[in-house]
Order: C-alpha cells, then structure tokens, then sequence
C-alpha cells in the first residue's frame, strides 16, 4: 500500500500538469488572431486574406469564420442565423434589438445595426460583437462598412 501512495504522490502532479497543458492548448486555439477573421475549414493554412469589402469575404472570413459559433442552427441568438444559406436575409431586415435599425441597410453602414454591434457603438442593446472578443480590427469593420456602402451586394 505504502508503494501504490508513493506512485500516486509522483503521478498526480503529472496528471494536473497534462491536464492543464492541454486545456491551455484548447483554449488557445479559441484565442483568436486579434479579430482579424478565422480560415474557414479546408482552407489553406496561413493567414487570411487582407480584408475586401465583398459579401464573399465577409461571408467567409466573419460570418462562417466566426459569428456561427453562436449565430446559426434553428434557435440563433436574437434570430439571427449568419450561416452561408441565411445570411443574405439580413439585408434590408429590421434588427430584434433595435427595430428602427435594419441590421445590414444596403448604401448606408452608419444605420446598419450589424455594423455598431460589431463597433460597440453607443446605443447598441447588449454587448458589443463578437461576443466576449476578440472583436473585429478595424480593417475587417471598414471592409463590413465599405461593402455595406456599396450597396450590400450579394456577388
């Protein structure tokens, strides 16, 4: 019995010290890359694309990349399903937050709600987006906003 607390003593530590290497790995993966938008999966490995303001990108680098880990399947928070098959329906459609607001309004960033959630501009309801960070450069917020003011084309 004696022996069995002596390897025990010896092998817990170890156990936590595995445990918690791999939990800092896997939190570290979620980390991010300063907002700079996530390659979506089977993408080539390396860094995105400099940010263009283009509903492909912002489609591929945003929306898939990252605002679907919470914003997509039957019961998205505040309706709001970023999927490649449901997002083109946010354009032109009232937010649940801010009715007044449209969530994308094609030609005009400045009303368009999606755009300040994504600025945790003054008078959003909730919390700044992507929720609890990393948020969005301001490269990435000014390639939304440009497309945004383009007119929201869906090509």
């Amino acid at each position: 019995m004696q022996h069995l607390r002596s390897r025990l003593r010896w092998a817990l530590p170890l156990l936590g010290l595995a445990a918690a290497g791999t939990l800092t790995l896997l939190l570290a993966g979620c980390g991010g890359d300063g907002g700079t938008g996530y390659a979506p999966p089977g993408s080539p490995p390396g860094p995105p694309p400099p940010p263009a303001p283009t509903y492909s990108y912002v489609q591929t680098y945003v929306f898939s990349a990252i605002c679907v880990a919470c914003h997509s399947g039957s019961l998205p928070p505040q309706g709001l399903n970023l999927s490649a098959a449901n997002a083109p329906s946010i354009i032109g459609r009232a937010s649940t937050e801010v009715p007044s607001l449209a969530l994308i309004a094609p030609g005009d960033p400045a009303t368009s709600y999606l755009i300040l959630k994504v600025q945790g501009a003054p008078g959003i309801l909730g919390v700044r987006m992507p929720y609890g960070g990393p948020y969005l450069n301001a490269a990435v917020i000014q390639a939304m906003s440009d497309w945004v003011s383009a007119g929201a084309p869906l090509q």
